[in-house]
């Protein structure tokens, strides 16, 4: 699996370790759609549709984390849950992500958001850690 969720606190901490950068962040995906469904057993959702954003970021760092909290805004806000990420077009500091996503019914969000603690990214080798403030 290149996702795994390890011990912490109250919080979740989560390590994600893949083969390509469009696989690390589909396997950011999957961790945050397993969290999800843990805690909604009777969402509903209405179909797939394609759904393009754009991300600022300065550093790789800030690019997955900047990652975590739209793709948390998106649930929250605006109910629409990125589950596949198609494409991915990085020019300069500007990240531009061709997703599938679905509109949600029915649900209970539980992330709150990522955290800086003990939060390490190496996209050269597509591996990233992050605590998850539930």
């Amino acid at each position: 699996m290149p996702y795994r969720f390890e011990d912490h606190t109250a919080d979740i901490m989560l390590s994600i370790k893949s083969d390509s950068l469009i696989g690390f962040f589909n396997d950011i995906l999957a961790a945050l759609w397993e969290i999800f469904v843990s805690k909604n057993d009777d969402f509903k959702m209405k179909r797939f549709r394609d759904f393009e954003f754009k991300l600022f970021f300065d550093n790789p760092q800030e690019l997955v984390f900047n990652f975590i909290n739209k793709y948390i805004y998106f649930v929250e806000v605006k109910r629409l849950m990125v589950c596949k990420v198609k494409d991915l077009n990085i020019i300069q500091n500007t990240a531009i992500f061709v997703t599938e996503a679905v509109k949600l019914r029915r649900f209970v969000s539980y992330i709150k958001s990522p955290t800086y603690h003990n939060f390490e990214v190496d996209l050269d080798n597509y591996f990233c850690r992050v605590v998850l403030d539930v």
